[in-house]
């Protein structure tokens, strides 16, 4: 009889394991398809945001109804942008805005860069105690502790934190692209916006390194591109910030973003970096162009060609059917090698004469 029972209880167990691994499949293949659906709806999400952008780019000004058509991308994308989960989407969402804020008077603009990236720390910045890279210390620290009581508030906080990185990422997309809009030529210039932009640059400037996700430190390297380049906010306010940006440590992705942002910056404003100011940061693009991953290489290659003036030395060049290359080491390269220490002039000199000067062109379409 006991063994009948001892037989029959390890039928039973086999019966519900069985049934729990039954279970756990149908779990792993419900979550598989809905990640399968949550993948097909961004594409479709970006796919129309694209389309949406391209309308509001291309199509000519007399053929778009203003300020209805705009006013309308804009209300599709603003929600996206602030509260979408989905980095490509919010980056998608920020670009139509980016489009769409073009086609607006100055003043609509203008209100819908202080709506969408506020700068007043009372009503729209997060408390100390909230940012998300306090607040994940703070669960860390009471997780050591062992406090079981506090796991709820734990989850709460975690959930905060991946709000306010999403919050603070739209910020970094729609500044960058507002900033990047013709509009910005115009509104840059008004006298009762500087306090404005100067909280706003320096703002960016923090997230640059300070910012807890990667996704927000490389939009704001991006974002600090086209400040630069307006005379926002000064090389040597944000020289060191760059320079941490940097470092080895840094994810490529931030050291891809912060050359593309350098090089909005190089292109708006020739020989900008040809300074005391700026030779700091050429020579740390001079290490990224030369020790980096080749993906980071190569846009650090970009920037230094149109940072150094070899750009329009190209354009020079074919109208006046000469050698690029006889003449390269004239213009801002001979500059930096005066301004530069040590080695480094002699090691720019062999990369341009190696690299740079085989470059044709530079097309970051972003």
């Amino acid at each position: 009889g006991a063994k009948k029972s001892d037989h029959s209880a390890s039928t039973t167990f086999e019966e519900q394991s069985s049934t729990a691994n039954n279970s756990n499949s149908a779990a792993a293949a419900t979550d598989e398809m809905n990640n399968i659906h949550n993948d097909a709806t961004v594409q479709i999400q970006v796919s129309m945001l694209q389309a949406l952008y391209s309308a509001l780019s291309n199509v000519p000004k007399e053929a778009i109804q203003i300020p209805e058509t705009p006013d309308n991308a804009l209300n599709s994308c603003i929600e996206l942008l602030q509260h979408h989960p989905d980095e490509t989407v919010r980056d998608s969402a920020a670009r139509v805005i980016g489009s769409a804020v073009s086609l607006l008077p100055e003043i609509k603009a203008m209100q819908l860069l202080h709506t969408l990236v506020p700068t007043d720390y009372n009503q729209h910045q997060q408390p100390p105690q909230s940012r998300p890279e306090l607040a994940a210390a703070k669960i860390n620290n009471r997780r050591h502790s062992g406090s079981v009581s506090s796991l709820e508030n734990d989850i709460e906080e975690e959930e905060e934190c991946k709000d306010m990185n999403m919050i603070l990422h739209g910020r970094a997309a729609a500044c960058y692209r507002i900033m990047s809009s013709t509009v910005c030529e115009s509104i840059v210039c008004l006298e009762e916006e500087k306090l404005y932009f100067h909280n706003l640059a320096s703002m960016v400037k923090d997230w640059m390194v300070d910012a807890d996700e990667v996704m927000v430190r490389k939009a704001a390297c991006l974002a600090i591109g086209p400040m630069l380049g307006h005379g926002l906010i000064q090389l040597k306010e944000v020289k060191h910030t760059v320079l941490k940006c940097m470092r080895a440590t840094e994810d490529a992705e931030v050291h891809i973003f912060l050359a593309r942002g350098l090089i909005i910056a190089a292109r708006k404003k020739q020989k900008l970096f040809i300074c005391k100011n700026g030779t700091p940061v050429l020579d740390g693009a001079l290490m990224m162009a030369m020790s980096a991953p080749v993906a980071v290489q190569k846009m650090f290659h970009g920037f230094l060609w149109i940072a150094l003036g070899l750009e329009q030395q190209e354009s020079v060049s074919k109208s006046t059917k000469q050698d690029s290359k006889s003449s390269m080491h004239r213009g801002y390269v001979s500059e930096y090698m005066a301004l530069a220490e040590g080695e480094n002039g002699r090691i720019m000199m062999s990369l341009v004469t190696k690299s740079l000067s085989n470059i044709v062109s530079v097309k970051d379409v972003w």
